[in-house]
């Protein structure tokens, strides 16, 4: 059976829609501080235009990932799980402080790690041969 015509495991389809998932909501957490600067929230604006694109490059980076995993590619494993596990102590710090969002980013952490890991997602980007 040709690459093309095998199966998408759930797996793969799991990473890509999570990756999908998460540069969404980077997007619009883009967009939330655009608006909140914008009104006069932010203390510097060099501050500002950092934090802002630095949440758009994340972003972008977690979309083309999404993307070369939808097709594929092998090359984008790799720097996914990286992702993922970089935003394992982000969500534990987080938790030190009792915020919600660190029960989120550490269980969207662990859960790219999961997938991303998985026999079959590794198969089907073509990583080891069934």
């Amino acid at each position: 059976m040709s690459e093309a015509n095998r199966p998408t495991p759930v797996t793969l389809r799991l990473a890509v829609w999570l990756l999908a998932g998460e540069a969404a909501v980077l997007g619009a957490l883009a967009l939330l501080l655009v608006i909140s600067d914008l009104r006069g929230g932010a203390t510097s604006q060099q501050g500002a235009i950092g934090v802002i694109g630095y949440v758009l490059m994340l972003g972008a980076a977690f979309g083309l990932l999404s993307w070369a995993l939808h097709g594929r590619r092998a090359w984008a494993r790799g720097p996914a799980i990286v992702l993922h596990m970089l935003m394992l102590p982000f969500g534990v710090a987080l938790l030190s402080n009792r915020n919600l969002l660190g029960v989120a980013a550490v269980a969207l952490s662990l859960a790219g790690c999961v997938v991303l890991l998985a026999p079959g997602t590794r198969l089907a980007v073509g990583r080891e041969q069934a």
